[in-house]
């Protein structure tokens, strides 16, 4: 594939990128306050939360298979559509005014289904258009992937203005928006070998990425994210704007784009680096490092020091979602490389099933400030016996 060819591919894979994660970026916002504000059901947001990853964990290894064994355009297309209907179909309800809190749960396993087929098809594509060195684009998407976040929190925080029904319809347009970029991505007819589909073969990832000391020590730090900072991302930080500091839906949309774009500012430093070595010791220094700025949430700060501390937590985001997104990229072997990453996926994201409602719990016993000293030191605790189990410090 010639080099123009190849570098307009990647715009539009970016493309699609940005329009998935900046509709993401809304609905982390918007789901977290109809659950908040609008159903007033603040206890209940670690439940809405883990619902929406407990489909992640049952079909991520299917959707792996899937990714591996179709055409992975066609796929995404079919999947970017299904999310703009459900998203219309939400939009619509809260209009209406008859969203409950079993409406809004049946969205968030829905969306969480296209998300467990989407994910390894997009991640897998990747492979397709750029080889060699993947700590670059791996930071590039990185990149892409937190500054559209960003935008899309940032947009969330005007349903005051527009109301909630309005943004979750453009947040509809915006999904729809993907298949024109979905469009020009390359077809990928599978080989006779790997069409068909069997229960055992969901699962061949698994022995891979276990069977390579560089994939799974990267994956077993990857299981303390979704343990102990995803659901302080997305169960305790808007709790801790909405209780502690008194704060609506814009300024909730203010401190999560905020970590989004510390995390940008990371990515595009790591960036003007021609190579980092030790990268398993840089995914473990920044998993610690991102302990602290959480643990400054718990003293209580005034609004801006909230906001500075999201931010420097971002900061270490890049380094962890870089590094191990590039590791296990170029381990995959490329047969199973949907299936490898699935896995990858799923050790975050499966185990926020079980974090988002413990943090959601911890912050009914601890309080908003109390819960970040738990995820902080539980992670830093996490990281330092993965260091010592696992060779993890001596990946390049």
């Amino acid at each position: 594939m010639s080099s123009p060819k190849r570098r307009g591919l990647l715009a539009d894979y970016i493309a699609g990128a940005v329009v998935w994660y900046g509709a993401m970026g809304m609905q982390l916002v918007i789901v977290a306050w109809l659950v908040m504000d609008v159903l007033a059901s603040r206890q209940e947001l670690g439940f809405v939360r883990g619902a929406g990853m407990a489909p992640i964990l049952i079909l991520l290894l299917l959707g792996g298979l899937m990714a591996d064994r179709v055409d992975r355009r066609r796929l995404l297309i079919g999947l970017y559509l299904s999310a703009a209907v459900l998203t219309g179909s939400l939009a619509l309800i809260v209009h209406a005014e008859a969203l409950d809190l079993w409406i809004l749960t049946v969205y968030v396993i829905a969306m969480g289904s296209v998300t467990a087929f989407l994910q390894p098809a997009r991640d897998a594509l990747l492979s397709d258009i750029v080889d060699g060195d993947m700590t670059r684009p791996a930071t590039a998407i990185t990149m892409t992937q937190f500054g559209a976040l960003s935008l899309g929190t940032l947009a969330a925080g005007s349903a005051e203005l527009l109301g909630l029904s309005t943004i979750l319809g453009i947040q509809a347009v915006l999904l729809s928006m993907g298949l024109v970029a979905c469009w020009r991505l390359p077809s990928r007819k599978p080989s006779a070998s790997q069409i068909g589909l069997s229960f055992s073969d969901a699962f061949a990832g698994v022995g891979e990425v276990f069977g390579s000391s560089s994939m799974r020590s990267t994956t077993l730090l990857m299981v303390g994210v979704g343990l102990f900072f995803t659901g302080a991302f997305s169960v305790a930080l808007p709790l801790l704007v909405y209780q502690h500091h008194q704060g609506d839906v814009s300024d909730l949309s203010l401190v999560m784009s905020g970590l989004q774009a510390g995390t940008v500012l990371g990515a595009a430093g790591m960036l003007t680096l021609r190579r980092i070595p030790r990268r398993g010791l840089t995914l473990a220094c920044s998993l610690a490092g991102a302990s602290l700025p959480i643990l400054a949430l718990s003293l209580g700060l005034p609004f801006l020091g909230t906001l500075v501390a999201a931010f420097v937590w971002g900061i270490f985001v890049a380094g962890f979602y870089s590094m191990g997104r590039a590791i296990i990229q170029e381990a995959a072997p490329a047969d199973h490389r949907a299936r490898v990453l699935a896995v990858y996926a799923l050790s975050m994201q499966g185990a926020t099933v079980i974090g988002a409602p413990m943090v959601g719990l911890l912050a009914a016993m601890l309080g908003p400030l109390g819960v970040f000293v738990f995820c902080a030191g539980a992670m830093l605790l996490f990281v330092g016996i993965i260091c010592l189990a696992t060779p993890v410090l001596k990946v390049d």
